[in-house]
């Protein structure tokens, strides 16, 4: 008796288009990154000798920016709230200056190591620099390890990043909250677990007491989860959806908790309704925001040149199209923080500073890697030789790009925030040609950077504010670099009848010394 051979199985068609859709839902060939919802590596196995080049130049840049001479906001962050007792630390928002965590944070230095202007910038460097790991982290999960070797180079050698590491403000400890939050959340999308809703909650909040602006980001990503567990895109379906109302709850009280020192002292119009978020007339609004867009590219692409910049925005677009996709993603991360920073901005009608956005730089720069490997990808010598050696490309993209950023001397140059760069000098100049009763005019923002500088060389800051008399000597300092002249910084006309006579002290690249009979 033979044996029949037995006809091969068929699959139903039903099954095959079930398979196929949960293949498209999972996305990536094998040169792309699979379905976030798919488990991932442990993160020590992401430190990688690339990965560590990377941070070694982003250190070495930021490392060379760190003793720049100091800003005006940083200097007010300074005089005004981490240089007072710790009661006006956690109380004091007379303008939304104080970034509360990062003047925390400053005020333990500066107590423990002195107030010299590389110590006030420790906490954002060692944010700054832990953006660059943070982005590999999160670009690994969403783009595969090539995008997120070259989207860390880019936050490396970011000139926009470099000055905010080096600058003592809170902006660069909300992009790593944000980089942060959104990689807990993809983790909380393949697996819930109350560790991670517990660490989404706590970045949050330390987010937002950092600087309030982290609403804009966190309200994207809270916006993008919710819409991922409606169409059942998460793993614990559409309960995530109460689960991630109740974590935004919580995060709500522990911020309110956080801020309750300030509450308490000047209530929530200081929090909300100060003049830096009022709302303004919608023609205002309009004509502001469209300067602010223009600013705001000026800002992220400092120290990169313009056929670079150019084609990392044609970049970002194309990874911005292909980003749900190639993530594995049913909702756009990007379409949603963007249609929330969209509602914000609608709901408040107040055009933002440029350096609002900082937090977009970083995931930009992930975007913009991956548009790059999409459009190369079309091309065989790159699959064959570079792709799998895009970890060493990326170290020397790096560098390649922070020697353009130290050549080009836009961050020194740049006058984000406010500057006197010669203001040490001024100082020293100044010293011991004060006495009582003499007044120093120095226009917005030469003052707090030169209150900073005096309080450094033991001088009275009251040289700065007191009344001149008859009697008095009036010395000017004339900030060039601001576009500043000797009347404009008088501004009033009866200090101009009152004194004749100028004459020039000192003269530096950025400013004028004058005293005035």
């Amino acid at each position: 008796m033979t044996r029949q051979k037995r006809a091969p199985r068929t699959e139903p068609a039903a099954r095959r288009t079930a398979r196929r859709r949960n293949t498209e839902r999972l996305g990536p060939t094998h040169r792309e990154p699979r379905s976030a919802l798919a488990p991932t590596k442990a993160a020590a196995s992401l430190w990688t000798l690339p990965l560590l080049g990377l941070v070694t130049v982003g250190v070495l840049l930021r490392l060379y920016y760190l003793g720049q001479p100091m800003r005006y906001d940083e200097s007010v962050t300074y005089t005004q709230f981490a240089a007072q007792p710790w009661a006006t630390v956690v109380s004091s928002y007379t303008y939304p200056n104080n970034h509360v965590f990062h003047t925390v944070l400053v005020k333990v230095l500066a107590t423990t190591l002195g107030d010299a202007a590389w110590v006030l910038r420790i906490p954002a460097f060692i944010a700054g620099t832990a953006m660059i790991p943070l982005a590999f982290a999160l670009g690994h999960r969403l783009f595969g390890m090539g995008a997120a070797y070259i989207g860390s180079a880019l936050v490396a050698s970011s000139g926009a990043l470099v000055l905010y590491s080096t600058n003592a403000r809170g902006y660069t400890m909300v992009g790593a909250a944000v980089l942060a939050l959104a990689t807990v959340v993809l983790r909380l999308r393949e697996q819930p677990s109350t560790k991670l809703w517990v660490a989404a909650v706590l970045v949050t909040a330390f987010g937002l007491w950092t600087v309030p602006i982290m609403l804009f980001p966190a309200g994207g990503v809270a916006l993008w989860f919710a819409l991922s567990a409606m169409q059942g895109d998460t793993k614990g379906g559409r309960a995530d959806v109460w689960r991630g109302a109740l974590a935004s709850v919580v995060t709500a009280a522990v911020t309110l908790l956080l801020y309750l020192p300030i509450l308490n002292k000047s209530g929530f119009a200081a929090l909300a309704a100060n003049a830096f978020v009022t709302p303004s007339t919608w023609i205002l609004f309009f004509r502001q925001f469209v300067s602010s867009i223009e600013q705001t590219v000026g800002t992220w692409t400092l120290g990169i040149p313009a056929a670079v910049s150019v084609g990392l925005g044609f970049c970002a677009v194309i990874g911005v199209v292909n980003e749900r996709r190639n993530a594995g993603l049913r909702v756009s991360m990007a379409g949603s923080v963007y249609v929330w920073c969209a509602f914000l901005l609608l709901v408040t009608h107040r055009a933002p500073l440029p350096r609002i956005w900082l937090f977009l730089v970083a995931p930009l720069s992930l975007v913009a890697a991956h548009g790059l490997f999409r459009v190369l990808s079309h091309f065989a010598t790159f699959r064959q030789h570079v792709e799998p050696r895009a970890g060493a490309f990326s170290v020397v993209l790096a560098v390649a790009l922070a020697v353009g950023v130290v050549v080009s001397r836009d961050v020194v140059t740049s006058r984000d925030t406010g500057t006197l760069r010669d203001a040490e000098a001024v100082a020293d100049v100044l010293s011991p040609r004060l006495r009582p009763g003499d007044r120093v005019i120095a226009p917005i923002p030469s003052n707090a950077v030169l209150a900073y500088y005096f309080v450094r060389a033991g001088i009275d800051t009251s040289y700065l504010s007191s009344t001149p008399s008859d009697s008095s000597r009036l010395y000017v300092v004339v900030n060039t670099d601001e576009g500043y002249t000797l009347s404009t910084s008088l501004g009033r006309r009866a200090l101009m009848r009152q004194f004749r006579g100028a004459q020039s002290i000192a003269r530096y690249a950025s400013a004028e010394v004058y005293r005035l009979y």
